[in-house]
């Protein structure tokens, strides 16, 4: 079974400058619990979670002054549409988090020097979606 079959196409994202006011905003709206980091070309950078910002809450930061870059978590980890599942939630356990973005590899806008590709964000899976894809019988 492939990424693509149990992935959740699309994604909201937000750029790193977003104020966290807008990132409220945004999840509440579409009833989400996190968004996808994005650079000015659409390159995924991490992500910004519910738990980050409640951490931001606990830590008596105040919320009105800061940005997703001041909170948001940074990573590497991305699976791809082809990839198998299997390979996904192993990506998942081993770095022990809760979602991971599906990427294309897309050429690089000649401005964007200091890459050749850009990982743009397609889709993405939750470990709700594993969970629910389990129990329907779809990932045995």
């Amino acid at each position: 079974m492939k990424v693509t079959d149990i992935m959740t196409k699309g994604v909201y994202t937000v750029e790193e400058g977003t104020s966290l006011a807008e990132v409220l905003k945004i999840m509440a709206r579409h009833k989400i619990s996190g968004l996808g980091v994005v650079d000015e070309f659409g390159d995924i950078q991490g992500v910004v979670s519910d738990s980050d910002i409640i951490d931001a809450f606990t830590t008596g930061k105040d919320i009105k002054n800061l940005s997703v870059r001041d909170i948001m978590m940074p990573f590497s980890i991305v699976t791809y549409p082809d990839e198998e599942i299997s390979e996904a939630i192993r990506k998942m356990a081993e770095n022990m988090i809760h979602r991971i973005f599906v990427v294309k590899e897309k050429k690089a806008e000649p401005r964007t020097l200091s890459k050749d590709i850009v990982l743009y964000p397609v889709g993405i899976i939750s470990s709700s979606d594993i969970v629910r894809a389990v129990g329907e019988g779809i990932i045995e």
